[in-house]
């Protein structure tokens, strides 16, 4: 993940598994990162393959 002010690299994660669920725990990860609370909103895009619903939901 990267920041959309400067491009930097907020989060990464390498994995052999499938990444459907990825995409919540990514987000908190790069909060945690960019010292975000856990409240504060952000702005995500990512591809169709990244996420499931109750993953949008959360």
């Amino acid at each position: 993940m990267v920041d959309d002010k400067d491009n930097l690299i907020v989060h990464t994660q390498a994995t052999n598994t499938n990444d459907r669920k990825a995409l919540y725990q990514a987000i908190t990860q790069a909060k945690q990162n960019l010292q975000l609370s856990k409240t504060d909103s952000v702005i995500a895009l990512a591809d169709k393959g990244y996420h499931t619903g109750a993953a949008l939901q959360a």
